[in-house]
């Protein structure tokens, strides 16, 4: 801040005239000083105004570009409530974050002066994100109450995001609640909300809730789930539902009436029912996580209408397996599940087109002998790290495809109509250079692939380097395919076209 200042002004004085024009600050223009405040922090940003006269004009008279943006840890006493004033009638993002730091208590005492501060000015916010630490579950409903009293004709997005996890758990059921009055029952723009320790009114409607078509509730050990469930019938506009945590509880009495467009399920425990019972098989896109076999994957991937599953994409992060189809008709699927082996139906396999697969699901113990994909004409191979030692895929009888000892041991790939085959090694932090592989190896992973005598129309490599001193593989590799590309450059393993980028937020 001093280094800032004494380049701009000559001057140091709280309040000064105008530098001359021989001065530096006198020749930037206010947007470019504006765009240098950005940079400070809120409390260095409130004491621009106060170096110089030519500082303050900038400072105030551009609240659009300074001020559009305010964020407070409670630290200064005062200091929010002036910047939301610097802000005069202009829309502004509000982030309100209070945790654990050696300013705690102070920032608490200020929390009830923030929250009147926000009240007034609710009337011009378009973005209000609050987070509390756990030990201030005490003063959150008290914060809460604050905003019952005024509109928000302008509010787009909120978070209100209590954080329990640091609460004792004796301590963990003073269970902060919103009302059915939040924001004087106004909230028209209001389309985006997240919620994290806080309960929605048990059989009320939020009316400030009512144009919501995105909500992320985050669960705690304490919530119940049918208490949500049965609150969210109510926001009759709702598209996007995401449910993340650990809660318990099982399917509410009555039925439910939303018609979701995305679900993502990002539960610490499998609860069988709730897929099925937000209406997953017709679900436009859904993301589920820890789900494993029978009724719970029928909900995921249902087998009524096989033709339908056309893409898929399974790949192993040595920890998890991601199941990803995308149907005919646009529908995405995804399955994340902790363990690796994950028995996926036949019926989905045997209708798939375009598959990228992963080589731990060829060389697991206990894949089958043949894994049948007959409409498969695109097929990507996933090349994994070999195993470290300790881990239980030692005991299988081979490491990876390309290095494998006992091929007999591997699945094989029955594809009679394939066309394509991309095969990319995974890049890792600590292996600076592409991994060196030599035609045999490629041939010996392309032995796991059964399609019949027919040439295949494009055969890529990505991330290895190919090199060969025998003329005789080389050859029996050109033979394979029309086209041969090598890029020793890794090549990220492109998803399914259609999915959504970041699952589905």
């Amino acid at each position: 801040m001093a280094v800032l200042r004494r380049f701009l002004c000559w001057k140091t004085e709280s309040i000064c005239d105008p530098p001359n024009q021989g001065c530096p600050a006198a020749r930037l223009p206010a947007e470019v000083l504006c765009a240098m405040f950005l940079l400070l922090d809120f409390g260095d940003r409130l004491s621009t105004s106060h170096v110089c006269a030519h500082w303050r004009a900038a400072s105030l008279s551009h609240p659009r570009l300074l001020w559009s943006t305010i964020h407070t840890k409670g630290r200064r006493r005062g200091a929010f409530r002036l910047q939301l004033e610097r802000a005069k009638d202009f829309p502004v993002a509000v982030e309100i974050d209070i945790t654990l730091t050696p300013q705690y208590k102070r920032a608490i005492r200020e929390l009830p002066r923030i929250m009147a501060a926000l009240a007034d000015h609710m009337f011009h916010v378009t973005s209000l994100v609050v987070h509390l630490f756990g030990y201030a579950s005490q003063h959150l409903n008290p914060a809460l109450n604050a905003l019952r009293a005024q509109p928000a004709p302008l509010l787009r997005t909120l978070h209100l995001d209590l954080d329990r996890w640091s609460v004792p758990m004796q301590r963990r059921r003073q269970r902060a609640r919103l009302y059915d009055d939040v924001f004087a029952r106004h909230a028209p723009c209001l389309t985006d909300v997240r919620l994290g320790g806080i309960t929605l009114p048990l059989q009320q409607r939020v009316s400030a809730f009512n144009d919501v078509t995105k909500l992320h509730v985050s669960l705690s050990q304490t919530d119940i789930l049918w208490e949500i469930l049965f609150a969210l019938p109510l926001m009759s506009g709702l598209r996007y539902l995401r449910l993340s945590g650990s809660s318990w509880g099982s399917p509410p009495m009555h039925v439910w009436s939303i018609k979701l467009r995305r679900l993502h399920l990002d539960l610490e425990q499998p609860l069988p029912w709730l897929c099925s019972y937000l209406g997953g098989a017709d679900l436009e896109n859904l993301w589920a996580a820890y789900l494993f076999t029978g009724p719970e994957l029928d909900g995921v991937f249902p087998l009524d209408d096989p033709h339908l599953h056309t893409r898929a994409y399974l790949h192993d992060d040595n920890s998890t397996r991601d199941i990803e189809i995308i149907r005919s008709d646009g529908k995405y699927r995804c399955l994340h599940a902790v363990a690796r082996e994950v028995e996926i139906p036949a019926l989905i396999l045997e209708y798939l087109s375009d598959v990228t697969i992963d080589e731990r699901y060829l060389i697991s113990c206990s894949s089958p002998s043949t894994i049948s994909l007959p409409h498969a004409v695109r097929l990507a191979i996933v090349l994994m790290e070999s195993p470290t030692h300790g881990e239980e895929d030692i005991e299988c009888a081979c490491e990876t495809l390309l290095h494998c000892v006992a091929h007999h041991s591997c699945s094989t790939l029955y594809t009679p109509l394939l066309e394509e085959v991309d095969i990319h090694a995974v890049s890792t932090s600590y292996v600076s250079k592409p991994l060196t592989v030599g035609p045999e190896e490629v041939l010996a992973l392309l032995g796991h692939i059964e399609h019949g005598d027919t040439t295949l129309t494009r055969l890529s490599i990505s991330g290895v380097e190919l090199v060969t001193h025998v003329r005789a593989p080389l050859s029996q590799l050109l033979e394979v395919a029309e086209s041969i590309i090598v890029d020793k450059e890794y090549i990220g393993t492109v998803r399914l076209e259609g999915a959504p980028a970041e699952s589905i937020e």
